[in-house]
């Protein structure tokens, strides 16, 4: 077992940085170009393909569009960091905290607790499954992002020590016309 200084140390290290995804100006509200790293995804009414499961890397962007409420949104999301720390308070010993970034380019997208279709949870190597907790560490991921804005926040998880070094961020969607599985790791793979 790797003591937690190491785990820690190996984390922030992993830390990639968020490929941009902004316009010019930060207070323009438009819609993607080209240029941007953000995917347009045509009508976001559109059923198109149903569902699908993939992996990136910390720091890579996911473009996510659909209607929420019946109103179309399209989001861009990325687990920016990844770090722990022990809580000899939480039931299993060992917070992990994602900060998560969330940009709007159309619409307004609800993010944090209240928004059911959008749930995150770290899966250890072992594939246990461990929800998103409320918490007061750092500042958590909770809000409306309106159309050319964009919000960063801790995700935060509760899992046992042994569970940091492998674990994988994973957030479950109900966009793109179907389910969507994200994955982000260190290694992107």
């Amino acid at each position: 077992m790797r003591s937690p200084i190491a785990v820690v140390a190996t984390l922030i290290a992993l830390v990639g940085a968020l490929s941009g995804c902004s316009s010019e100006s930060p207070d323009a509200a438009r819609s993607p170009t080209a240029d941007d790293h953000h995917h347009d995804h045509g009508d976001p009414s559109d059923d198109g393909p149903a569902g699908g499961e993939f992996t990136v890397g910390f720091g890579g962007p996911v473009s996510l569009s659909g209607t929420i409420d019946g109103d179309p949104f399209e989001a861009t999301y990325a687990v920016t960091a990844v770090r722990s720390q022990e809580d000899a308070d939480s039931e299993n010993g060992t917070l992990v905290i994602a900060e998560v970034t969330v940009e709007v380019f159309m619409g307004s997208h609800p993010v944090g607790h209240d928004n059911t279709e959008y749930l995150f949870c770290l899966v250890g190597a072992d594939g246990t499954e461990y929800h998103q907790i409320p918490s007061d560490v750092g500042e958590q991921l909770e809000g409306v992002v309106e159309m050319g804005e964009t919000i960063t926040g801790a995700v935060v998880f509760d899992v046992p020590a042994d569970s940091v070094e492998d674990g994988r961020v994973r957030l479950s969607a109900t966009a793109n016309g179907g389910d969507q599985i994200i994955y982000w790791t260190k290694s992107g793979q």
